[in-house]
């Protein structure tokens, strides 16, 4: 792998999530550019390339100051175009399959070597979410999150809502404006009235409709219809994932969703 030194300009470099390092290291070698994760040094280079999955995006982030630039690509590796574009804006951005290395090396080599340099752009949607008061203690990490390494606009009750504000017109005027309707369930859910008030109102304003499940609970009689994002499921296909990198995989999911 090449090491930096503070005057060169590098043809490129390359900013990864953590369990993507190798492959930022082997990309460094086949391009002879330079690989940032074991270094602290600010770095000169005509593309900065930078990989993520979706969950270590906050560790891309601040990689990329580290690198001096007019031309960067983001490259998501088995997430949709849209959270690339959110969490790394202002970067031209490409999306590649989640694949065994084996295949994933030659696509994301040919990625890199046919990605335009134009910078793209997609709107973020704002999100209305409903979730019991019993789960806040899960969801709020995965909330902050959504609001702060992509972006969203994310409307909660719980800390959106001005102190005497009338909370049931805040609400409707959230409902009215959002984008997307997500909701968490969970046991809890079954007995908030709350929550079915709010997906009454979503439904009646024709709102979109995600929900992520927390646990194996089944939804509301009034959700069954609705195809749901399963935290649990998704512990099971990545183990490698805690849970709360568990839920905000779920939500970063639902809130992508066409």
């Amino acid at each position: 792998m090449c090491t930096a030194t503070q005057d060169e300009v590098h043809p490129l470099a390359f900013v990864a999530d953590p369990h993507l390092r190798n492959l930022a290291d082997r990309l460094a070698h086949r391009f002879g550019g330079v690989s940032l994760h074991d270094s602290t040094r600010t770095v000169r280079a005509h593309r900065l390339v930078m990989l993520t999955a979706g969950l270590g995006v906050d560790y891309v982030r601040a990689a990329r100051t580290r690198v001096e630039t007019n031309d960067s690509l983001a490259i998501g590796v088995g997430v949709p175009e849209g959270l690339v574009n959110w969490a790394l804006p202002e970067s031209n951005y490409v999306t590649v399959p989640s694949e065994p290395a084996t295949t994933l090396w030659p696509t994301v080599v040919a990625a890199i070597e046919g990605a335009s340099s134009a910078v793209h752009s997609q709107a973020r949607p704002s999100v209305f979410l409903s979730h019991s008061v019993a789960d806040e203690n899960l969801i709020f990490p995965p909330i902050s999150a959504l609001r702060d390494h992509y972006g969203l606009k994310v409307f909660v009750c719980a800390d959106s809502i001005e102190p005497g504000s009338r909370w049931q017109d805040e609400i409707r005027t959230k409902l009215e404006a959002c984008d997307i309707f997500l909701l968490i369930n969970s046991r809890s859910v079954t007995k908030s009235t709350y929550c079915a008030y709010e997906v009454g109102m979503a439904n009646g304003l024709g709102k979109p409709v995600r929900m992520v499940n927390l646990d194996e609970s089944a939804p509301p009689n009034y959700l069954t219809h609705i195809q749901s994002v399963s935290v649990p499921r998704l512990l099971e296909r990545k183990p490698w994932l805690n849970p709360e990198d568990a839920i905000l995989d779920g939500l970063l999911t639902a809130v992508s969703a066409h």
